[in-house]
């Protein structure tokens, strides 16, 4: 049990550098600096690899009753992980607003944009889970 709090710790750690590193982007964006806003995408892009194979590693445990610690963990790794969606949300709506002003470049919106919608597509959270579980 007390490597499944771990891994459910680390990934919570995970979204939260990726929180950090949405940030960023969004500064970017808003300087339109759309070179800084990629390298960034793609720092994106490797928190997000770790979070999936922890995703991974943990997906056994909902087969079962959850102890307290465990829920704990869970808790906390599901508020980080909506953060980091509220964040995206306005990351894209920022990218699309920039994108129909005419202000950034096809390409480079598709690749930041892009990398955004991808991870969403990947990490939902469903209602029904939370109630559940959480």
């Amino acid at each position: 049990m007390e490597d499944l709090v771990l891994n459910l710790n680390r990934q919570r750690k995970a979204y939260l550098k990726l929180k950090e590193l949405i940030t960023f982007t969004s500064e970017a964006i808003k300087k339109e600096d759309w070179e800084r806003a990629a390298q960034i995408s793609q720092a994106e892009e490797e928190i997000k690899k770790e979070i999936i194979d922890l995703s991974r590693k943990v997906s056994h445990i909902f087969s079962s009753p959850l102890p307290p610690l465990v829920k704990e963990a869970l808790f906390g790794l599901v508020q980080a992980a909506i953060e980091v969606k509220e964040n995206m949300a306005e990351v894209i709506s920022l990218i699309e607003s920039y994108r129909e002003k005419g202000r950034v470049e096809k390409e480079m919106w598709q690749k930041v944009k892009g990398t955004f919608y991808a991870y969403q597509k990947h990490t939902s959270i469903s209602p029904r889970f939370l109630q559940k579980n959480v």
